[in-house]
């Protein structure tokens, strides 16, 4: 009975160590299940059909998931997102992103980087970890090929850019493969992994001088000027799309494909950003926030907060003051 209760005894004061070792950081994601505007597929280890990738992953989310995307960093690996629809906000090293839809983001090895809300916020993307180095050869390709591909990512000027939407759909394909594996999905997903990363360089060459500056047109630049100096009362969609002459379902197909999300999403999205600004000052109350930026009522806003970035607005306020 006593050794018993000294095994328990060091069980729990070897978690507490190991807490403490984290950063007192609990893991978001250990019990993670997909549910209604959360969707979330992650292969590492051995659910992976090829060994030099680290880990392959797509989620879409409808709802923020908060501090789920803490500072980290890979010695030995290089990252590469893709986000398909949403905007996230990002950081990597000493700079700023915003990464809307058809977005490529290659962080490098060793780089810190991490989300600057902690959270994962409203959007669908896929990514995937993988080892480069000079000395070996990737599986299925020669060492000259190998270094040629480390070669260009390394030269990249610009780490987050626009790609051909062909991306998302070779993404797409190798987690298929994943999902329903077969005798052939190890060389068909081996295959595929080469194509994407070969795209990937092809589209940052093939963006030239455009690299770094905005695919959206004049027209929703415009509409997005006329949001964001209005958010306390924005215009209709019916202005909005009057001012293009053109339909109001087809500005919504337009701003969508441009932007990444709906007009109404993007609204909201802008109020949140300026809600955050407010909220920071530490002179503004909730419903003060609230009232300034249109929202009906304080409980809305408070619901489309913790929607764009996984915290309430009281739960953001308290984590301002634990990090002043």
């Amino acid at each position: 009975m006593v050794s018993k209760f000294i095994q328990v005894v060091d069980f729990l004061f070897f978690g507490i160590i190991l807490y403490f070792m984290s950063g007192n950081k609990l893991d978001v994601w250990r019990d993670f299940r997909p549910e209604p505007g959360r969707q979330h597929i992650t292969f590492e280890k051995d659910s992976l059909l090829l060994p030099e990738l680290a880990i392959l992953g797509w989620l879409h989310f409808s709802k923020a998931f908060g501090q789920a995307l803490e500072e980290d960093a890979h010695p030995y690996e290089y990252e590469i997102h893709y986000i398909v629809n949403g905007e996230v906000n990002w950081w990597v090293e000493e700079s700023n992103y915003i990464l809307r839809a058809g977005t490529m983001l290659v962080i490098r090895p060793g780089e810190r980087h991490g989300s600057r809300t902690g959270a994962l916020e409203p959007c669908e993307h896929f990514w995937l970890r993988i080892a480069l180095n000079e000395e070996s050869a990737l599986p299925g390709i020669d060492l000259k090929q190998t270094q040629k591909i480390k070669s260009a990512l390394d030269s990249f000027e610009i780490r987050a850019f626009p790609v051909s939407r062909k991306i998302g759909g070779q993404f797409q394909d190798i987690v298929d493969e994943h999902q329903t594996p077969n005798e052939h999905s190890r060389m068909v997903c081996r295959a595929l992994l080469h194509h994407l990363l070969v795209s990937v360089i092809r589209d940052y060459t093939a963006e030239g001088g455009n690299l770094g500056q905005s695919d959206i047109s004049e027209d929703i630049q415009n509409c997005i000027k006329e949001i964001t100096q209005n958010l306390d009362n924005p215009p209709t969609i019916e202005q909005l799309a009057k001012s293009m002459s053109i339909s109001e379902t087809a500005f919504r197909k337009i701003f969508r494909q441009q932007v990444g999300y709906s007009p109404l999403d993007f609204i909201n999205r802008q109020r949140v950003r300026e809600a955050e600004q407010l909220l920071s000052q530490g002179s503004w109350h909730i419903k003060e926030v609230s009232h300034r930026l249109g929202f009906s009522s304080s409980q809305y806003f408070s619901t489309v907060f913790k929607r764009v970035t996984g915290l309430s607005p009281g739960e953001f306020l308290k984590k301002l003051k634990s990090q002043a």
